[in-house]
């Protein structure tokens, strides 16, 4: 997903400039766009691969984290609390 910005006419319909996509891995001026525009920046931001892709691997549990993970042994020995 990607931003663009550029002129737009009267209704915002279409745009009547030239549009010019929004480099998110870089430093945007917020202040540049009007307040519903400036709304989106950070959403779109947290959707691309990269930030995906952070929190994926920051909130996924690995086998070496002593977090409980599905192994077919787990899977073959039901939990039996009065045993």
């Amino acid at each position: 997903m990607e931003l663009v910005s550029g002129d737009a006419n009267e209704d915002e319909t279409e745009f009547v400039s030239l549009v010019n996509r929004i480099d998110l891995g870089k430093y945007v001026d917020f202040y540049l766009f009007k307040e519903k525009d400036r709304d989106l920046i950070s959403p779109v931001r947290k959707l691309q691969h990269s930030e995906v892709n952070k929190f994926l691997n920051k909130n996924s549990p690995s086998p070496a984290s002593g977090k409980i993970s599905c192994t077919k042994a787990n899977r073959a020995s039901p939990w039996r609390p009065w045993s």
